[in-house]
């Protein structure tokens, strides 16, 4: 993967400078590929990055850390065991408080009619496995800036 220099970025989420404390989450139920991502988000300067193993996992993330440390984007296999990518984003949807996060769906597969029926569900932003650096940081940007 490419490597990008490390930058505080400067565009805005919920009315203040995002910066590199910005909290994500990564979900894939591969240990290897939420360790690719978090190098990925390291590279780029993003450091405050939790990880599930599942939408189960994720949900319940979620939920425990929801008033002392919200999370404020979440990356999103879309094939896992359990509570799958598709799974976990109707059930964010179907709350008012978790609709609100950024939400970026991460898939082997560029199905077209895949990406179309999750559009139709909620989901604005979708990356194809493998990705580089920058092409992370554009979908990054793309599901900050409103």
């Amino acid at each position: 993967m490419k490597k990008l220099p490390l930058f505080k970025p400067t565009f805005f989420l919920h009315n203040r400078a995002m910066e590199k404390n910005l909290r994500i989450l990564v979900v894939d139920d591969s240990k290897t590929i939420r360790m690719m991502i978090r190098e990925s988000l390291n590279n780029l300067g993003f450091f405050n990055v939790a990880e599930a193993e599942d939408g189960d996992e994720a949900f319940t993330f979620l939920i425990e850390n929801f008033f002392e440390n919200p999370i404020e984007l979440i990356l999103c296999d879309f094939e896992m065991p359990k509570l799958d990518g598709r799974g976990l984003l109707k059930a964010l949807k179907h709350d008012n408080e978790f609709s609100k996060i950024p939400f970026i769906m991460i898939s082997g597969k560029g199905d077209l009619k895949q990406i179309i029926k999750m559009a139709k569900e909620g989901l604005k932003h979708f990356i194809v496995k493998p990705f580089d650096d920058e092409t992370l940081m554009t979908k990054l940007e793309g599901a900050l800036i409103k």
